[in-house]
């Protein structure tokens, strides 16, 4: 999907953790930029995983993919940057 989003003239801004993803969409959305997500839930599939979450080793989870127009990039990674 990430490619069809690029062919719409979207790009991707980042990957970026739940709560982090939260603020940054809600600036986005403060600015009127427009923006799509995806989540991307590949981490979750790794084999060893379970046993890393058993031992409390935090493994990285599911990120928020955010894509927006290419017009507003600059205008977003700027945001990205004041977070």
């Amino acid at each position: 999907m990430d490619d069809e989003l690029e062919n719409d003239g979207m790009q991707q801004l980042g990957a970026f953790e739940a709560g982090d993803a939260r603020h940054l969409l809600a600036k986005l959305e403060a600015a009127k930029v427009a923006f799509e997500i995806e989540v991307d839930e590949t981490p979750l599939l790794r084999p060893l995983r379970g046993v890393e979450v058993a031992l409390g080793l935090w493994p990285p989870g599911a990120k928020v993919l955010i894509f927006v127009a290419e017009a507003d990039l600059p205008r977003a990674q700027e945001m990205v940057r004041e977070s």
